[in-house]
């Protein structure tokens, strides 16, 4: 990558401080291109219902996936940063994370949103394609960025707006073809199930059609560590 990087530059200056104030001169634009939710690492005095977001921002070089601070939570509820905005930096931090050795983040502490729909984002072809910001050392990192939060005691995201969609490309990855062919002699119908348990100590699985479908139902409460936590009735 040769082309100059806003956000490779403010990495690089994090190196050396703690928390990091950019003039307005120096916060070049970038592009939200992904904005999730999940529930917030519990600590004392913090509200029961409180959620974390990760924003993935570009600057048309470097992708960068970040930590959103906790006070500018409600730039989301209100719906003033949103994928796709224009945001502008204006203060952040690098967060080294204790518990999971070469994990850290960068954590956007203030920031300035644009009443326009990003420039940036039509200088990219393929947003997917830019390469992931990765503090030097910490290059495992990107599998960890790539579809789990950045807080590690939390495994999957929410969908954005409610709690019964399951949001991620983890929910995708086990699902099974369309074009799937089933050997019928290793299964039992549902016409012959009473006389498959009368001949046999073992029956062999059921096949079935699944017909309807309810809403998926979210079980993931807050002190409850499960890490698949959707239930749906059929």
């Amino acid at each position: 990558v040769t082309q100059a990087s806003f956000l490779q530059r403010t990495l690089e200056r994090l190196s050396s401080t703690q928390s990091l104030k950019l003039k307005t001169e120096e916060a070049a634009p970038v592009a939200v291109i992904a904005l999730q939710r999940y529930l917030s690492e519990q600590t004392k005095g913090q509200q029961l219902d409180s959620y974390s977001y990760d924003v993935t921002v570009t600057d048309g070089v470097w992708r960068a996936k970040c930590f959103l601070h906790p006070s500018l939570n409600h730039l989301v509820h209100s719906n003033s940063l949103k994928t796709g905005s224009e945001i502008s930096i204006t203060q952040c931090s690098f967060v080294y994370n204790e518990r999971r050795l070469g994990h850290g983040y960068i954590c956007i502490e203030q920031l300035r949103c644009a009443a326009k729909r990003s420039a940036v984002l039509a200088r990219v072809n393929t947003v997917s394609s830019l390469p992931m910001l990765v503090k030097q050392g910490m290059e495992r990192s990107v599998v960890l960025q790539s579809d789990v939060p950045l807080q590690v005691s939390r495994k999957h995201y929410l969908s954005l707006w409610n709690n019964d969609d399951p949001e991620g490309d983890i929910w995708m990855s086990g699902s099974p073809s369309a074009d799937t062919v089933l050997d019928v002699s290793k299964v039992t119908l549902l016409s012959s199930l009473d006389s498959s348990f009368k001949n046999t100590w073992k029956p062999l699985p059921l096949l079935v059609k699944i017909i309807h479908k309810s809403r998926l139902r979210y079980y993931g409460k807050f002190g409850l560590k499960i890490d698949y936590p959707y239930q749906v009735g059929c």
